[in-house]
């Protein structure tokens, strides 16, 4: 009897252990824009949604020069998931609050726009999943293939960014 029980619990856990490893072998990454950024010099940051086999949305990845952070899918609806940092202010933020993994959902992205008085930016866009894959697209439906921060200056020095100008698919 005791040796069943035991049995049972290993098998539970190899079942939960080849569960987890499939899925984080499974996951795939759908690349969704690129960000360059005039204030940091040209840096392309870029964004990633990874997928599971179903293609549903499971994290969010912002990667910068070989440096990634991930979010989960969870974290990016319920907090401002912070994307980039400058001088200890929180420099580029996404939220998206009614996101759901299989359809994507509204997003606000918010951007330091002066570091020295501490205003910020915002704009409403959305991350959308269609039979293509997943993109995003601003409120009037064009697709955004890419971000370009546009700085900010004070005698010449970036203090934030001044606007997200959007270059969209042809």
């Amino acid at each position: 009897m005791v040796n069943l029980r035991i049995m049972q619990a290993w098998v539970s856990m190899f079942s939960f252990i080849y569960l987890s490893f499939s899925t984080i072998l499974l996951a795939k990454r759908t690349h969704l824009v690129d960000a360059i950024s005039e204030p940091e010099n040209g840096t392309v940051h870029s964004l990633f949604i990874e997928v599971d086999d179903e293609g549903d949305a499971i994290a969010l990845i912002a990667s910068t020069k070989g440096q990634e952070i991930s979010f989960s899918f969870d974290e990016v609806k319920d907090t401002d998931v912070v994307l980039a940092r400058e001088s200890g202010l929180d420099a580029v933020k996404l939220r998206c609050a009614n996101c759901t993994p299989d359809r994507g959902g509204n997003v606000k992205l918010t951007f330091l726009k002066n570091g020295l008085r501490k205003t910020y930016g915002t704009k409403d866009l959305l991350i959308v999943k269609n039979q293509v894959g997943w993109h995003l697209e601003t409120n009037d439906r064009k697709r955004i293939v890419e971000l370009f921060l546009k700085a900010s200056y004070l005698l010449w020095v970036p203090i934030g960014i001044e606007d997200v100008i959007y270059k969209f698919k042809k």
